[in-house]
């Protein structure tokens, strides 16, 4: 379960890097099952290509380099002021 989890945490941030959006679909499915029942030796082939994968990727993205803290902070107290008042509401 490990390694499908590493699968989709790698294949989901390959495509963030790449597009810039969290896309949370587990794309071809059925090709991380079949990846994370091989043998140990040929899992760790598979991670090293989707690393280099992910490092070719970080290359072009259009993502910043740094988050923008300030802008985070907002978001973060800007949601969690929206939850407390919806289960006020309830």
């Amino acid at each position: 379960k490990f390694i499908l989890h590493m699968l989709r945490l790698m294949q989901q941030g390959t495509s963030m890097l790449e597009t810039g959006e969290l896309d949370i679909r587990i794309k071809d499915r059925d090709r991380l099952w079949e990846i994370s029942q091989l043998p140990m030796e040929r899992v760790q082939d598979e991670f090293a290509v989707l690393d280099q994968i992910m490092e070719n990727a970080v290359a072009s993205s259009p993502l910043p380099q740094k988050a923008d803290q300030r802008a985070v902070s907002e978001l973060l107290v800007e949601l969690r002021l929206q939850q407390l008042s919806e289960a006020r509401r309830a």
